[in-house]
């Protein structure tokens, strides 16, 4: 039997003879060849691996029918393992676009329970990993090169390979982004310590150059040919999945594995994986990750809110010191600052609760409890913000020292370890016990609809999700959290704004209106601690502002598809800092281009007159999705920008970082972005707040400051008049609401939104014959031929009048 499916795309076949499969796009840029399938359980106490046998198989339908995802060819095998277990395995090819969906159902037939440990959904290429099941693989593989001429794992085209890996970590604070072949995966030194918070509970990878790895989704790529596959599942609902490869060589290897947690299934029972995924991609493309993340949010119906958060947190300034009397001075600074920077919610973060797990008791900063502050922060016209850490606890709370079998332990019956926190180790609650989900949900609805606090930041979620011996042994990791979390929507109804951190990505999408995408901000470059600074600076999940950037623009394709990305919080000030302007520059532009939650956390009473103008004009946030340029070609990528359009016509912001540690000369070609080298375009350096044409194919070729940022807004060069850009808004646009010609006339709506004031450049056939605003005569600046700039200052919706001689 030699099954196979076809679209106008792809080419599925099955290898009978050496129970394998073969996928290749119709182009053959791209193919996967001989990858094998494999499943280990455990059976009266004894562990079974065993590859699946598509020669055994019974062909179940053959069809061509509607996927819940689109029109799609199917197959469906049933493979007998053994008298105990049947495996049903699902294949769907999709018509729309160049991509692969299976997965497994898994049946028990015996008589009594077994474990399932993991399943192999691809292992394609040579895995030297020892064991039984590699070795099976090893022999498979060498079959299929004398069989079919060509050695099982991964081919591009190219004859000179470039090979890259993208990776994305397993939560919120682990690292995602480019490895080469020649690098080694980003990862902790600091063990126990750190590794089971940001690493998938019992995922073991190999270590060593070439050698990677990823949660849920990664991409193995070639940078010469720009071809790449994406693999990984549509979601986690039943079971985290990791996929790893080997980069050495010119055919690396791929594997795709479903981690099952040695969850019980009962006789009669069957378990489903989540679906598997496989898209042929472009990484040149303006959007390669799209046809994925998409996939991905129809299969877990997401929420995407309108816009994004605009607020105040008290986490970066006070910390744990914060007091009553801190929420009280904003609220007035709020009121008092409205119309210059019209902030949304206010948030109080940690340090109001009696103790880590005690979430309705207060203490002695917070006398008069947190209904009370609620009321007053929505009294005085704002959203009432909570942070709480509903699954993780310290030993001293009540909640531990009261409920001891509350907590998740591992097979010794000790504490499962959550990793340092709060300067000690603390204890995750068994989410799958009655009583644990009661008083979590009790929590979630005594904040929300008896506090009256409607925006929640959930923190510390891995811990729900940590190895150890559940009270419900039936669940995995991935279930008992995602049912948790579901709980905690359910309690918290569909109305409020509920924001993940510290959350493996796949367990929040369809759950969460905001998820931090990437470690926590800082007031500092790297990561400090006391006298292990240099120990711990290049941790990439440790708080700073680098690992914070790094991830906000790593993970920037997420925004919109999946939840507002929260890029964790501003910090503009200039004292109690470690922060040069330069970074707090680069900080203000990437949370501004990510389009996400924009959260500033400063004492704001504090920041003088310019750094206040550098927050109001972020005021609102950005309403798209900034694009990559490098995203997957460099590990530091520093190129981004974004399109925008109004009644002015269409514009691009376009961002240039320097990573480095030291000043840097940039020269970058417009093509990078898309632009048609041939036009010539106005050009504004917003920072520096400075006009300039670009007439000769590079946008920019100079000078950019140690961990600095240079932020542009090109518009085309036309023989018509043009706004061409402002510091009203980092937009550069976005406050004009309309622009009419009459005669000689030009009539501009303006409406930031709140009050605003900065510098307007706009293009005009001849000089102006007059400027005004509510009457009021404009002096204006030339600032290159029929380019005139002039200062403008609004506090509210206002017309500009444009007289032309």
């Amino acid at each position: 039997m030699t099954p196979s499916l076809y679209t106008n795309q792809l080419n599925f076949t099955l290898q009978s003879q050496s129970d394998t499969w073969s996928i290749r796009t119709i182009s053959k840029d791209s193919r996967i060849m001989n990858a094998s399938m494999a499943l280990t359980w455990k059976e009266a106490g004894t562990t079974h691996s065993t590859q699946l046998e598509f020669s055994r198989a019974d062909e179940v339908a053959k069809e061509q029918a509607a996927h819940s995802l689109g029109p799609a060819d199917h197959l469906t095998l049933r493979i007998p393992i053994n008298f105990t277990l049947d495996v049903e395995v699902d294949f769907s090819l999709l018509h729309s676009s160049p991509t692969m969906l299976w997965r497994l159902e898994i049946k028990n037939k015996g008589a009594s329970a077994i474990q399932l440990i993991s399943a192999d959904m691809m292992a394609a290429g040579l895995d030297k990993r020892t064991g039984f099941l590699g070795r099976i693989r090893q022999t498979r593989a060498h079959f299929n090169e004398e069989r079919n001429d060509e050695l099982s794992g991964v081919h591009f085209s190219s004859p000179d390979v470039d090979l890259a890996f993208y990776s994305n970590g397993w939560q919120s604070w682990s690292y995602a982004g480019l490895v080469g072949a020649e690098q080694t995966m980003p990862g902790t030194r600091l063990g126990p310590i750190r590794r089971t918070m940001i690493d998938q509970p019992g995922a073991r990878f190999p270590r060593g150059r070439g050698r990677v790895h990823s949660d849920m989704f990664g991409v193995l790529l070639d940078r010469n040919s720009h071809a790449g596959i994406l693999a990984g599942f549509l979601s986690q609902s039943a079971a985290f999945g990791t996929v790893e490869s080997c980069l050495n060589g010119t055919q690396p290897s791929l594997h795709l594995q479903t981690n099952l947690d040695d969850v019980l299934l009962d006789a009669g029972e069957t378990f489903i994986t989540d679906w598997a995924c496989l898209d042929f991609i472009d990484t040149k493309s303006n959007d390669p990750l799209s046809t994925y993340l998409k996939l991905t949010a129809d299969e877990n119906s997401v929420r995407v809110a309108n816009t994004s958060p605009l607020g105040w947190c008290s986490w970066y300034y006070y910390f744990q010191d914060v007091h009553q009397t801190h929420i009280h001075n904003h609220l007035k600074w709020a009121k008092e600052y409205k119309n210059e920077i019209p902030l949304e919610v206010i948030q109080v973060d940690d340090g109001y609760q009696s103790d880590i797990g005690d979430w309705l008791t207060t203490n002695e900063r917070f006398p008069n409890g947190m209904a009370q502050l609620a009321g007053e922060i929505q009294g005085s016209g704002y959203i009432a913000g909570l942070w709480i850490a509903p699954f993780i606890a310290l030993r001293s709370a009540q909640v531990v020292q009261g409920n001891p079998d509350w907590v998740l332990r591992n097979r010794y019956g000790l504490p499962a370890n959550t990793g340092w926190v709060w300067e000690s180790f603390g204890r995750a609650l068994d989410v799958t016990h009655p009583d644990v989900q009661e008083d979590i949900s009790n929590v979630i609805d005594t904040v929300v609809n008896q506090w009256g606090y409607s925006y929640l930041k959930l923190d510390f979620l891995y811990a729900a999700a940590l190895a150890g011996k559940r009270y419900n042994p039936r669940l995995t990791g991935a279930q008992a959290l995602r049912q948790m979390l579901m709980k905690i929507r359910e309690a918290a109804g569909d109305e409020s704004t509920l924001v993940g951190c510290g959350c493996p990505l796949g367990s929040g999408i369809g759950i969460f209106d905001s998820m931090r995408i990437g470690p926590d901000v800082a007031p500092s470059w790297k990561p400090t601690y006391g006298f292990v600074d240099a120990l711990i600076q290049n941790e990439m999940d440790l708080p700073s502002a680098r690992n914070a950037l790094h991830n906000t623009i790593t993970r920037s394709p997420l925004h919109r598809r999946w939840w507002i990305n929260d890029p964790d919080c501003l910090i503009l000030r200039k004292d109690e800092t470690q922060l040069s302007e330069a970074e707090v520059q680069t900080l203000t532009t990437v949370v501004a281009l990510s389009g996400g939650a924009a959260i500033v956390s400063d004492d704001l009473l504090a920041l003088d007159e310019e750094r206040r103008s550098w927050l109001a004009r972020l005021c609102p946030p950005l309403p798209g999705r900034m694009r990559v340029a490098d995203l997957l070609e460099e590990e530091r990528p520093k190129l981004l920008h974004m399109e925008l359009a109004g009644p002015i016509g269409k514009w691009w912001l376009i961002a240039i970082l320097n990573w480095g540690s030291e000043e840097q000369q940039f020269g970058v070609p417009l093509e990078v972005f898309g632009l048609n080298p041939s036009l010539d375009y106005h050009c504004v350096d917003y920072w520096n707040a400075q006009y300039k044409s670009v007439k000769d194919c590079v946008l920019y070729s100079g000078p950019i400051a140690a961990h600095g940022v240079r932020l542009f807004a090109l518009r085309e060069v036309r023989d018509e008049s043009l706004w061409v850009g402002d510091t009203l808004h980092i937009s550069q646009g976005l406050c004009v609401k309309s622009w009419e010609h009459r005669d000689q006339t030009f009539t501009v709506m303006i409406d930031c939104e709140r009050g605003a004031q900065g510098q307007v450049w706009l293009a005009l056939p001849a000089p102006p014959k007059s400027l005004r605003v509510k009457g009021r005569e404009l002096e204006y600046e030339v600032v290159s031929a029929k380019v005139y700039s002039i200062y403008l200052e609004v506090e509210g919706p206002a017309i500009l009048e444009i007289q032309q001689s």
